[in-house]
C-alpha cells in the first residue's frame, strides 16, 4: 500500500483537481537531496557514465569541452500518492542557475529529453555512474523546449508519464527522472551547459514535480 500523505519539506500541496467522486489537492514534490545529481559520460559517444557529482547546489546538463554529455538524476518521493489515484497531469519545474558557453543549450542540443523510472535507476538510492545508461520504465519523453519565465522552465511531461509514477512505498517510494539533451554533443569542443538548482539548494529553487490526479 502507499504511504500516508505527509506535507513535509519535500512534499507540499498546490491547486485543486476535481475527480469523479471527491476533490483532492495535487501534491507538489521537491527533488530529494542525497539521491539526486549529475553523471558525466566516460568519453565522447561512449554511452556510459563516468564522473558522478552529488551533494552540490546545482546540477548540469549539456556537453563539455571533450564532447562528453551530462545527464541528471532527480528523485521525487511520490510513494504518498493514493494507490487508486488516476493521474491526469505531471509537470516538472526547473530553476536555471547559469549558462556556460555560446548560445542556448536547449536549441543547440535539440531540446530536453526525459526518462522516467519507478524506483531507482541504479542498484541503490545513491546516484551511480551506471545511472547514465540504466534502463528506464519510460524512455525518450520529449524533446521539450520550454520558454523560461523569470528563469523557471515548466515542462508538461504528457500522458506517457501517467502510468509510470510510483504510487507505492516499494522501490524506495520514489520516482526518478533522468534528464538529458536530445543531441549528445555538437562536436564543437566547447562547453554548452546549463545549470539548474538541485535538491541541495533553497527549497524555493529546488526541482518540483506537480502531479494532478483524481480518486474514482
Amino acid at each position: 500500500s502507499s504511504l500516508p500523505y505527509n506535507p513535509a519539506a519535500n512534499h507540499d500541496a498546490e491547486g485543486d483537481s476535481t475527480g469523479t467522486a471527491i476533490t483532492v489537492r495535487p501534491p507538489l514534490y521537491r527533488s530529494q537531496a542525497g539521491i539526486s545529481g549529475s553523471v558525466l559520460e566516460s568519453r565522447e559517444a561512449s554511452g556510459l557514465g563516468g564522473v558522478v557529482a552529488t551533494n552540490l547546489p546545482t546540477f548540469t546538463l549539456g556537453d563539455d569541452d571533450a564532447n562528453r554529455q551530462y545527464r541528471a538524476i532527480l528523485s521525487f518521493p511520490t510513494g504518498s500518492l493514493p494507490d487508486n489515484a488516476v493521474i491526469t497531469k505531471v509537470t516538472l519545474s526547473l530553476t536555471q542557475q547559469s549558462v556556460t558557453g555560446p548560445g542556448d543549450p536547449f536549441s543547440l542540443l535539440q531540446g530536453l529529453m526525459i526518462d522516467l523510472r519507478q524506483g531507482y535507476f541504479g542498484l541503490s538510492p545513491n546516484v551511480e555512474a551506471r545511472d547514465f545508461q540504466a534502463p528506464a520504465t519510460v524512455s525518450g519523453m520529449g524533446p521539450y523546449n520550454p520558454i523560461p519565465v523569470l528563469g523557471v522552465y515548466t515542462i508538461n511531461l504528457g500522458s506517457r508519464a501517467f502510468g509510470s509514477i510510483n504510487k507505492l512505498s516499494t522501490n524506495g517510494g520514489v520516482t526518478q527522472l533522468r534528464l538529458r539533451f536530445r543531441l549528445k554533443n555538437n562536436r564543437d569542443f566547447t562547453p554548452n551547459l546549463v545549470s539548474f538548482y538541485s535538491g541541495y539548494s533553497m527549497a524555493a529553487y529546488r526541482p518540483k514535480l506537480v502531479i494532478t490526479y483524481y480518486i474514482p
